[in-house]
């Protein structure tokens, strides 16, 4: 039988003067909000690719997953990063590691922000 746990996964695509575009996707099977995830995680980089900002935010599981992790928890969810254009045109990127308190966040709440610009 598959891991039956609710899982959710919610993508913001910022724009910087006026537009906010929501991302959601929830699943009862595992294997299904990995789908659901990388589609909505597709579609805010999408939206955003010409933007100047990018906030993803939001993955949660309302429970413990032991065997499987949902895309969100793949993502890069122990920094707040941004990635700049340095001087000479290369790419750089720095990162901030999060407070212990929001590695460990109670049940049913957001377990990341990540916020990336471009």
């Amino acid at each position: 039988m598959p891991d039956v746990s609710l899982c959710g996964c919610v993508f913001l695509s910022v724009c910087v003067i006026t537009r906010v575009t929501v991302y959601v996707c929830l699943a009862v099977f595992v294997s299904a909000c990995e789908r659901a995830c990388v589609r909505a995680y597709r579609g805010a980089k999408k939206h955003a690719s010409h933007q100047r900002e990018v906030v993803t935010a939001a993955h949660e599981h309302l429970q413990l997953q032991r065997n499987r992790q949902c895309i969100g928890g793949l993502l890069n969810t122990n920094k707040i990063s941004s990635r700049k254009k340095g001087a000479d045109g290369g790419r750089r990127e720095e990162g901030q590691l999060l407070s212990p308190v929001q590695h460990h966040p109670p049940q049913n709440m957001p377990l990341i922000l990540v916020v990336t610009i471009f």
